[in-house]
């Protein structure tokens, strides 16, 4: 869902539709200004983490669509080891849920590196 909300937004940027950029739940709670939608989407987005750990920044926020996406250029890999397919201690520990038995997806992974700490 947070690709086409940030393809959505980077659109708007471009054709000058600056009510795309409104669309942001900090600037909202924090300024106490917006409409009664982003207030909405701001409720929601509250109340779905609770059930669902950080589900704006998983599945909303367009920042985080582009992060992700800037995260294929990273120099440094993340270390596996044989044994990764069956310790899976990284798997039950990592804050993103980014890593799959020996696999880690790029696409999630914020390279905290607490995986490594693991070791």
């Amino acid at each position: 869902m947070k690709y086409p909300i940030l393809a959505t937004v980077a659109i708007g940027v471009l054709l000058g539709k600056s009510w795309v950029t409104g669309v942001e739940p900090f600037q909202t709670f924090f300024l106490l200004k917006g409409d009664w939608w982003i207030w909405a989407i701001m409720t929601a987005a509250v109340a779905l983490s609770v059930p669902f750990n950080r589900f704006y920044c998983d599945y909303v926020c367009p920042a985080g669509a582009a992060m992700s996406l800037a995260g294929r250029l990273r120099v440094k890999e993340i270390k596996r080891w044989p044994e990764c397919e069956k310790c899976k201690v990284c798997q039950q520990t990592c804050p993103q849920g980014a890593i799959i038995g020996p696999r880690i997806s790029v696409r999630e992974c914020m390279n905290c590196r607490d995986c490594e700490r693991n070791t």
